[in-house]
C-alpha cells in the first residue's frame, strides 16, 4: 500500500503544490495553498484570523473528502497514493485517516 503521512500545514501545502492537476480538480486545495502562504505575510495582528481561515479549509477539504467516496478516489488516483494520514496536531487531535 503506498500512504502518505502529512504531519505538518507546510507539508500540505507543499504536497498539493507539486501537482497542479489535484489544483485543478480540487479548487480547494489552491484556497489551502495561498491561505498557507498568505501565513507570514502582512501584519501579524490578523495571524490569528489568517490561521482561522487556513483551519476552515482544511477540515471543508477532509469534509468532501470523507463525505464523497468517489470525490476522495479521484483525489488518491490523482495524488497516486492508496492511504492518507494526516497528523498535525493544531489542527485535529487525533489522527486522520482517509
Amino acid at each position: 500500500m503506498n500512504s502518505k503521512t502529512i504531519n505538518s500545514p507546510k507539508e500540505l501545502a507543499d504536497w498539493f503544490k507539486s501537482n497542479e492537476t489535484l489544483q485543478k480538480e480540487f479548487p480547494a486545495t489552491r484556497d489551502f495553498i495561498m491561505a498557507h502562504d498568505n501565513l507570514g505575510k502582512g501584519c501579524s495582528c490578523k495571524k490569528n484570523a489568517k490561521f482561522k481561515n487556513l483551519h476552515r479549509i482544511f477540515f471543508h477539504i477532509i469534509s468532501i473528502l470523507k463525505s464523497h467516496e468517489p470525490i476522495l478516489s479521484a483525489f488518491k488516483e490523482c495524488m497516486e497514493i492508496d492511504e492518507l494520514i494526516i497528523n498535525i496536531p493544531n489542527f485535529s487531535e487525533q489522527e486522520i485517516k482517509l
